[in-house]
């Protein structure tokens, strides 16, 4: 009965987000837009896309593993699709993976373990982001104007630190009870999510991002 009734859910939720697409874009223009590109470049961005999930897939499959819990990199792939379908229509960008959380939830016993990994994928993913940031940067700030060059020097820098205080518990620890209670607590979630998956596990899933 469970199921059916979160099926049923799913499904409504699905129909309510295809009526919204369909009703905030107009199709027709959409379409020209398609058939003025080359048929070449579509293939390349959609082979690449689904290379990308297919990565990211691997990356959480590590993490999971860490945990000793086995889920199948096909159901992980097809997870990733649809927090990619919900992440893309729900203005939050974070919808996507709230879905995986209750998803993976079914697969292990662990359900807090198994969902801290949602976030510490998340997490790898933006580390990486800052690290290509600041590789960029020599590079790049000469044909950026100055203040948009500072900003992406100050933001990958500035990650790249709160990153590396995630793994340092203990300097960050007094300062937590000093945060709003709701900040603190999501914090303290992703620390121990951090701490469950062990260094050698993130180091893998980073070394899969690049």
């Amino acid at each position: 009965m469970k199921n059916r009734l979160f099926s049923l859910i799913k499904l409504t939720v699905s129909a309510g987000l295809l009526v919204l697409l369909f009703t905030l874009f107009d199709v027709g223009e959409a379409w020209d837009a398609l058939r003025q590109m080359r048929p070449v470049y579509m293939v390349a961005a959609f082979c690449l896309f689904q290379a990308t999930l297919l990565l990211r897939s691997v990356r959480w499959k590590l993490l999971l593993k860490a945990l000793s819990i086995d889920v199948p990199l096909g159901r992980l792939l097809h997870l990733y699709y649809v927090g990619t379908f919900f992440n893309t229509f729900l203005p939050s960008g974070f919808g996507g993976d709230a879905v995986k959380m209750v998803e993976l939830a079914r697969y292990s016993r662990k359900s807090s373990a198994s969902i801290g990994t949602v976030l510490v994928d998340r997490l790898t993913g933006i580390i990486v982001l800052f690290v290509m940031g600041l590789v960029a940067w020599p590079f790049a700030h000469r044909s950026l104007p100055q203040r948009e060059s500072l900003i992406l020097l100050a933001a990958s820098a500035g990650g790249l630190l709160a990153s590396w205080l995630l793994f340092r518990r203990r300097l960050v620890a007094p300062l937590l009870h000093r945060l709003p209670q709701r900040v603190a607590v999501r914090l303290e979630s992703l620390y121990d999510a951090v701490h469950t998956c062990g260094t050698g596990a993130l180091w893998q899933a980073i070394g899969v991002s690049v």
